[in-house]
């Protein structure tokens, strides 16, 4: 979460932070026991941003932001290539090769097919 969370600080300059931490917090509760409902809520973040976030600013507006948290820059997000990693959910566990990661978003993974020639 910390790689996230300085996306979202960086990225939504304008929200205070104990705000982006309550949006962090609701975007990494999973809301379904489904893979591919998760990957499909994370995407649409990723996509449109984060629209589940409420609160008064200083002068007594409320404020409805839409979190980011991705850059439309390239060169404005962080990325990380790792190899090994285990995703683990309750009794399942699931072991990828390398897991690409962009702001601290799982975004792609890979498996290492191993064999030998001739057999």
């Amino acid at each position: 979460g910390s790689v996230l969370m300085a996306a979202l600080v960086r990225l939504n300059p304008t929200v205070p932070t104990q705000h982006l931490q309550q949006a962090l917090a609701d975007i990494l509760a999973p809301k379904s026991q489904d893979a591919i409902t998760e990957n499909f809520r994370i995407h649409g973040y990723l996509v449109d941003g984060y629209r589940g976030l409420s609160y008064t600013d200083t002068d007594g507006r409320e404020e409805n932001p839409t979190i980011r948290l991705l850059s439309e820059r390239a060169e404005g997000n962080v990325y990380h290539a790792v190899n090994q990693v285990i995703f683990r959910a309750g009794d399942h566990q699931r072991r990828f090769d390398i897991v690409l990661y962009v702001n601290g978003i799982a975004v792609g993974e890979s498996y290492q097919y191993r064999f030998k020639l001739g057999e």
